[in-house]
């Protein structure tokens, strides 16, 4: 929607232009700057974060706005920079949109002073300063009600996690708890093993519902969770001392990754232990998961694998996988 008003708004702003001064030697420069502008914002109209192609696009919609007014100035191409100031809206915080604005509007005022008179650019300006901030203004708001919207429906599903599936889980566990004492054998076998997938199910429910209240993942904190709560196998965990991860997503990538190791471990391998180490590289954080499992000397990633290295790769990350008959190892790595 915000790419097709802003074509509309394009397309109405220069039809005067385009009705009355097709004749102009000058019309095909600033054709040029026109479509020079569109193309900027349908680009920056698509962004969703202040990175550098956002600012090269605005960029390039303000001095195309000026190029136009240079040229073959009617009083309306101001009514772009207004469509540019409710893009910054979305991504810009108020101290940066309203310099954005006070700059493109000073650039495009001294532009028409010197197409007109000094005198026509300060009666021009500050209406576009009025619509220019009013679209900036209404854009972040609306911005700010979806994202407190947004949070809301975070909150109530991460309450419902906690209270509907925590008590089960918790009751299921308990029992488990109960049968691992009434039974001997491959059956007490069993259910230790559904026991321990119960235990690490509820500490990822938890995990979850942690990290949608507050918006962070405590890496170090979930690793030690996961350990206390798998009686076998054995879960070993050792994390960089003053280990911070600024990422909250890289920091869940790597928890993830880590409980979907100890859960192949549990399922597949058979392992009596399993070691998970956190350390910060030059470059990177790395995850270094190993068990004492049967292995495999063929490997073929399954879900969960491949899951795991697609979460990775989404963060510029990687995935590397070693296996044998002595256990299973991988390597997780997030950019620092």
């Amino acid at each position: 929607m915000l790419v097709v008003t802003g074509v509309i708004a394009w397309l109405l702003v220069s039809a005067p232009t385009w009705a009355s001064a097709l004749d102009s030697p000058r019309f095909p420069i600033w054709a040029c700057a026109w479509l020079v502008c569109g193309a900027a914002l349908v680009v920056s109209a698509r962004r969703r974060r202040l990175d550098a192609v956002m600012v090269g696009a605005l960029a390039l919609q303000a001095a195309a706005v000026a190029v136009m007014v240079g040229l073959l100035s009617n009083g309306f191409e101001g009514m772009l920079l207004v469509f540019a100031a409710a893009q910054a809206g979305r991504v810009a915080t108020p101290r940066v949109g309203v310099a954005w604005i006070a700059t493109q509007t000073a650039v495009v005022a001294v532009v028409l002073g010197a197409h007109w008179t000094p005198k026509a650019a300060l009666m021009l300006m500050p209406p576009y300063v009025g619509f220019q901030l009013f679209a900036y203004f209404a854009t972040r708001v609306q911005r700010e009600l979806t994202e407190r919207s947004r949070l809301e429906e975070r909150l109530r599903i991460a309450r419902e996690l906690h209270d509907v599936l925590g008590h089960h889980l918790t009751a299921m566990s308990l029992n488990l708890e109960v049968a691992a004492h009434q039974t001997t054998g491959a059956a007490h076998d069993n259910v230790r093993l559904a026991q321990s997938l119960a235990r690490l199910l509820l500490g990822d429910v938890r995990e979850i519902a942690d990290s949608m209240q507050h918006g962070r993942t405590d890496l170090a904190g979930g690793l030690a969770q996961l350990a206390a709560t798998v009686p076998t196998p054995a879960v070993h965990v050792a994390v960089a001392p003053g280990l911070a991860i600024a990422d909250a997503r890289s920091a869940h990538a790597l928890l993830r990754c880590a409980q979907e190791f100890v859960t192949n471990s549990i399922r597949h391998a058979g392992a009596r232990n399993v070691w998970l180490a956190v350390r910060a590289g030059p470059s990177s954080i790395e995850l270094l998961a190993r068990d004492d499992g049967v292995g495999a000397r063929a490997p073929r990633p399954g879900g969960g694998l491949s899951g795991m290295q697609a979460r990775l790769e989404e963060l510029g990350g990687t995935l590397v996988i070693e296996s044998s008959d002595t256990g299973f190892a991988v390597n997780a790595t997030v950019p620092a």
